[in-house]
């Protein structure tokens, strides 16, 4: 979108709420190549536009900063320099190849893929974790170029020798191969990927879920306590949403007379808009909320969503007597509870909004016992009619 920018345009820019895509370019209108790159989630970067003759005379894109690092003026300043550095045959690019040659894993990772990942993967707090604890240790300091497939495999065995569980040892090996996929992907760097063929190790999936037993403990407790976290327990239980999605829903999102909830392509775990059907038990909880606030679940003590809710949530289990519970483990049991009904798994996935019947299967040893059950019934039938007993 071609537009004036002006360094209160900079500041307070947000993408529409009708606009659905993850990021719009605000092009300045001095035509000299500059925009401003905008997310949903409010990170914003100056970036040149230029045909390279580095690349063929391809359109090419030159990262300035970010808006929270220099301002309007001083993206400018870097255009007029490139400019002339283009004009005079100095093609950035040719800079740019030539350090990515010798840039360092720890280099590209702090350069090019949390930056990447930042608005668009909600772990990717956790991505960074990861690497600063166990990664960067062990392939920070050495050239991308030069790391070994076996090197890759041997870092994946020492962490399970460490006494990581093998899920987790996974999770670093999958974060290794998708780093590099991206760095390969966008041209940053061209190497056959060392994280690709190496097996990950198996893992037992065993997802927790509330039985009856459990739920019958829980739900007086929530329903007795008038906390906040009491009702976001509730909600989450009732519509079976991820965590984030419930911190952070908005009353304009939510309508209650045609029981639906909006989930905006920003909020979504997909990135893609989504509407989620409200029952009657979500509704009982939204109707005791505060609708004069922005958000249903408001921190009453900072008028803003919750960010951490571990400690109450885990003193109120407590009370009821749970271990192992986490707020994932609500979701499973909002699935386990529809296929007890007899709800197909085609009918969870659309509600949990599962990106692949993959996810689903997960719960099918759930809906085989519900058709087992269909089943039990129609021998039941069958025992008494052969024992004469229409009863």
């Amino acid at each position: 979108m071609k537009i004036k920018l002006t360094q209160s345009v900079v500041n307070n820019y947000q993408i529409p709420d009708h606009i659905t895509a993850r990021q719009l370019e605000l092009v300045d209108d001095g035509g000299t190549g500059l925009y401003l790159l905008v997310t949903q989630t409010g990170f914003k970067t100056f970036y040149l536009r230029y045909r390279s003759s580095a690349n063929g005379g391809k359109s090419t894109h030159v990262k300035l900063g970010r808006a929270t690092d220099i301002t309007l003026a001083q993206a400018r300043d870097k255009v007029k320099k490139l400019r002339a550095e283009i004009a005079l045959g100095d093609d950035p690019q040719t800079k740019i190849k030539k350090q990515r040659n010798e840039i360092t894993y720890g280099e590209f990772m702090k350069e090019y893929y949390f930056p990447h990942i930042n608005s668009r993967i909600r772990s990717a707090k956790t991505y960074r974790q990861m690497f600063d604890t166990q990664i960067a240790k062990a392939f920070g300091d050495i050239k991308v170029n030069q790391i070994t497939k076996r090197q890759v495999h041997a870092f994946h065995n020492d962490l399970r020798s460490k006494g990581l569980k093998n899920g987790t040892c996974n999770r670093y090996l999958q974060l290794i191969k998708s780093s590099i996929n991206f760095g390969i992907s966008m041209e940053i760097i061209s190497i056959r990927n060392p994280a690709v063929g190496i097996p990950l190790f198996e893992e037992i999936s065993r997802e927790r879920y509330l039985d009856p037993d459990e739920l019958a403990r829980l739900l007086p407790v929530l329903i007795k306590d008038d906390s906040q976290i009491a009702k976001i327990i509730r909600y989450l239980l009732a519509t079976g949403l991820r965590l984030g999605e419930c911190l952070n829903c908005e009353w304009k999102h939510i309508n209650i007379d045609k029981k639906v909830m909006m989930i905006p392509s920003a909020r979504s775990k997909s990135k893609k808009a989504a509407s989620i059907p409200l029952n009657d038990a979500a509704i009982q909880v939204l109707e005791e909320c505060d609708k004069s606030t922005v958000y249903p679940f408001i921190n009453l003590n900072t008028g803003k969503p919750y960010v951490m809710i571990k400690k109450s949530f885990q003193k109120l289990m407590k009370q009821a007597e749970l271990e192992g519970v986490t707020a994932h483990v609500l979701r499973h049991t909002a699935a386990s509870m529809m296929i007890n009904a007899g709800r197909s798994l085609y009918d969870v996935q659309k509600v949990l909004r599962h990106s692949s019947s993959i996810v689903t299967e997960k719960y099918s040893h759930l809906s085989q016992q519900s058709v087992m059950d269909a089943s039990d019934t129609i021998s039941e039938q069958l025992f008494k009619a052969a024992s004469g007993n229409q009863g």
